[in-house]
């Protein structure tokens, strides 16, 4: 049985009263990957770093909001699994799921907000990811004090649990492509690999209207298994995309994907979801993606 814990490192110089969250995921065989918030200048996701950055801004400027990932070695391991940690996850199989953490964390540092140690840092970043990801709120928080943690009233995990990503990093396979392999072996290094035509193949938006997709870096394994399963036709192909109830916008889902990474439309993924599942995950398979990350 796998799980996903949060960890609770105590800060010494404060007499172990203040903590610093970070994500420990354990898989079934034994290895461990973290997540850790950090301030962009490379300062704030050790616990005396955290502590540090509370100072005025000129002694200790810290950038903005940043996350790192990374496969637990022997001595960051043994560190984690001496502190105070709570299980927010478990199951057979959670490395979907924690790839989804790593890629809205991600997103979070992408968007760039000022690092705070008493209101936006790595405790700020975890409760985040746990909250979106469908999780309660960490309860050893009550204990274990750490300046930052999202309220707990915020925490909706039936809500959360059926909503697609809430943001994902543009860059999370390109800064944690060690981190992808390790957790898809083959599949995640080949979908890791730098695409030689990704400059241009940004510049020009998918269409669906085209008899065959470029698979982007998830897509090989996905597309793969469309064609085993005798599905020759690629979703979206139609002419014309039609929704009798008139809820959907015809033109958005003929222009783009509303699933692609590049250019995801939240609101066109839920309201599909709602109204076409079966379609909904036409359109993830099409862009590569998988529809576990979605609740299928």
């Amino acid at each position: 049985m796998e799980k996903i814990e949060v960890g609770y490192n105590p800060i010494a110089v404060t007499g172990n009263l203040a903590h610093h969250k970070f994500i420990l995921y354990t898989r079934s065989d034994g290895t461990t990957f973290q997540i850790h918030g950090h301030g962009s200048r490379d300062y704030g996701w050790s616990p005396f770093e955290e502590l540090a950055s509370s100072g005025p801004n000129d002694l200790a400027e810290f950038g903005h909001l940043s996350v790192r990932v990374f496969r637990s070695s022997p001595k960051n391991e043994e560190a984690a699994l001496k502190v105070q940690r709570e299980v927010v996850f478990e199951g057979p199989d959670l490395s979907r799921k924690f790839f989804k953490m790593v890629g809205m964390a991600q997103g979070i540092a992408e968007q760039n907000t000022k690092y705070n140690a008493g209101s936006n840092n790595s405790n700020t970043l975890v409760d985040r990811i746990v909250q979106w990801s469908g999780g309660n709120a960490p309860r050893l928080g009550e204990k274990y004090v750490s300046p930052g943690s999202v309220n707990a009233s915020e925490f909706k995990p039936e809500l959360f649990s059926k909503m697609p990503p809430i943001l994902w990093g543009k860059e999370t396979y390109s800064n944690h492509k060690d981190v992808f392999a390790g957790l898809f072996g083959n599949v995640g290094r080949q979908a890791a690999e730098p695409n030689q035509n990704r400059e241009t193949e940004q510049e020009t938006p998918p269409s669906l209207l085209k008899n065959e997709i470029s698979p982007t870096r998830l897509a090989p394994t996905f597309h793969e298994q469309h064609k085993r399963e005798g599905r020759d036709t690629v979703p979206g192909n139609e002419q014309k995309v039609e929704d009798k109830r008139g809820s959907l916008d015809p033109n958005a889902l003929k222009n783009a994907n509303p699933f692609d990474v590049r250019k995801p439309d939240l609101k066109q993924q839920a309201t599909l979801m709602e109204r076409n599942p079966a379609r909904a995950k036409q359109f993830i398979l099409a862009v590569g993606r998988d529809p576990v990350m979605f609740g299928f």
